[in-house]
């Protein structure tokens, strides 16, 4: 758990019961949720735009193409 307690607070005012919620999902099952998404967030984030380097030097602009 957090020792800053601002989770906490956070979940308690979304969802009253949360803490009856915590008891039916196992810790590890919360830290292999939370590792994923990270994972996803900068596997995502960190991709390559869909320009190849070659369309990138190919552009009208710069007298390519």
């Amino acid at each position: 758990m957090q020792t800053d307690g601002t989770p906490q607070l956070h979940a308690e005012r979304v969802a009253p019961a949360w803490r009856e919620a915590t008891l039916l999902i196992q810790p590890a099952t919360i830290l292999r949720w939370y590792r994923a998404g990270f994972r996803a967030f900068w596997r995502r984030r960190s991709q390559r735009s869909g320009l190849t380097d070659d369309a990138c030097r190919a552009h009208p602009r710069d007298g390519g193409a």
